[in-house]
């Protein structure tokens, strides 16, 4: 799995995708300019599993978030493809079965896009709408 290219949003503790970020194995493509905060791991569990910004788990964790973002599967296959990726991309079987029961158990609360969500959707949509990708993000048009 290819790394994705990230680059520091200053003060703010997130990154921007400079480039569309895709996956054909799991036909996923995240559009440049998407917004992540890497892979939802709290401080004290980073000594046990990962960094948000390990190589590892950067490029599952964006399409992950992505996937949070858009609905485009169900969210019990988007956390499968979660941990699938994890493996693909080399990660620690134990670490990665770690991450995903803590989504599965976690993650519903941020399955909903709240209005700040919905605004940053917006705002990427009319980044994104010219783009000969477009089709392949998946957007949410309907909840926009």
């Amino acid at each position: 799995m290819h790394q994705p290219n990230l680059s520091p949003v200053p003060d703010s503790g997130l990154y921007v995708l400079n480039a569309d970020y895709a996956t054909e194995e799991y036909n996923t493509s995240v559009p440049a300019y998407f917004l992540t905060d890497g892979a939802s791991i709290p401080v004290l569990a980073r000594i046990f599993i990962y960094d948000p910004f390990h190589p590892l788990v950067m490029g599952p964790a964006i399409n992950h978030d992505w996937g949070y973002h858009n609905h485009y599967l169900p969210r019990q296959e988007i956390d499968d493809i979660l941990y699938a990726q994890l493996i693909a991309n080399g990660a620690n079987k134990i670490k990665s079965f770690a991450m995903y029961h803590a989504v599965r158990k976690f993650g519903g609360g941020y399955w909903a896009n709240d209005s700040d969500d919905i605004r940053k959707l917006n705002i990427l949509y009319c980044l994104c709408k010219d783009s000969s990708r477009f089709n392949e993000y998946n957007f949410p048009v309907g909840d926009l």
